[in-house]
């Protein structure tokens, strides 16, 4: 487990375009998201044995939130994004969770337009 939270670890604070000197406040950040959601509400793509996109579902009740949605920029426009999507739309389902939102932060321009253009 150690592993593969520095792995997602290291993805998040890299791809979320944040400035250099701003990285390890983006990691604290992510540390404590990941203790509020858990491993089991964590998906991750991974190609040769490296982490490349993970996504994680946030549950309050019958509602949930997806976040965050991180796919690393080399993997980006394959299609990776959109499977870690629909696979938490699967899960939230199976949950028996009945709202489901996405809510990319404003400047985050990139995420506005991935989840215009998936159609789910």
């Amino acid at each position: 487990m150690p592993r593969f939270v520095e792995r997602t670890n290291r993805l998040a604070s890299r791809d979320l375009s944040r400035p250099h000197n701003r990285r390890s406040a983006a990691r604290r950040d992510f540390n404590k998201h990941l203790a509020n959601i858990g491993p089991d509400l964590l998906w991750v793509a991974v190609h040769n044995s490296q982490v490349i996109g993970f996504t994680g579902l946030i549950i309050k009740g019958n509602e949930a939130e997806i976040e965050p949605i991180i796919v690393s920029k080399a993997y980006r426009r394959k299609g990776i994004g959109k499977q870690l999507v629909e696979t938490v739309i699967n899960q939230a389902r199976n949950k028996g969770i009945r709202f489901l939102n996405v809510k990319p932060v404003a400047r985050n321009i990139q995420a506005i337009i991935f989840l215009s253009l998936i159609h789910i």
